[in-house]
C-alpha cells in the first residue's frame, strides 16, 4: 500500500499503477470464448454456434481434434453484420 507521506515506495506503487493503466487501455479487446459463452451471448443454444463453425460462418481458434474458441470480436461482427431494422 502506498505510504501516504511521499515514500520512495509509495511513489514506486503509484507509478507501477498507473504503468498497469495505461498498458491495460491500450490492449485490444481479446477475449476467446467457448461454445457455452459464445451460445450465451448470442441467446441461443450451443448446436446452433456448432452449426455457424460447421458452415464457417464465423472463424474459429482450433485447440485440439475437435475443439475451438470463438474470439468475442469475431462473434460481435457476425451479430453486427446481421442487423437489420423493421
Amino acid at each position: 500500500m502506498p505510504d501516504p507521506a511521499g515514500s520512495a515506495e509509495g511513489l514506486l506503487d503509484s507509478l507501477a499503477e498507473e504503468v498497469v493503466r495505461r498498458a491495460a487501455a491500450k490492449l485490444p479487446d481479446f477475449r476467446l470464448l467457448n461454445v457455452e459463452q459464445a451460445a450465451e451471448r448470442l441467446g441461443r443454444s450451443k448446436q446452433y454456434v456448432y452449426a455457424l463453425a460447421d458452415r464457417g460462418e464465423i472463424p474459429i481458434v482450433c485447440t485440439g481434434k475437435k475443439g475451438f474458441l470463438i474470439d468475442i470480436n469475431d462473434l460481435k461482427a457476425w451479430a453486427q453484420a446481421r442487423k437489420t431494422r423493421r
